[in-house]
């Protein structure tokens, strides 16, 4: 099995985002839109997953974060020239 990957998208985003990873060869991918969608898609593999959030306003809850095996998780925020790395597979924390 190649790579796998779950994009956390918006809804205009979704198809376009779906149909370049289709085309993407030894790379499974899934694109989702909402919280649950993202539980159910990270429930199969999370260890071997990698998250990719792309102009999404979903907030992804700290334990899907903490069983992502693979790091670093990518998040592109909704707005221009907003571009977060986060390396550590856990969620951001408040000083």
């Amino acid at each position: 099995m190649g790579e796998r990957i779950v994009i956390l998208t918006g809804a205009r985003e979704q198809q376009p985002l779906a149909d370049f990873v289709a085309r993407l060869p030894d790379i499974q991918g899934t694109v989702v839109t909402t919280q649950a969608a993202l539980a159910h898609a990270l429930a199969e593999d999370p260890a071997h997953t990698r998250l990719v959030a792309f102009l999404t306003s979903v907030i992804v809850p700290a334990a899907l974060l903490t069983g992502l095996g693979r790091t670093p998780t990518m998040c592109i925020r909704g707005r221009r020239r907003s571009l977060v790395f986060i390396r550590s597979a856990g969620p951001p924390t408040s000083a």
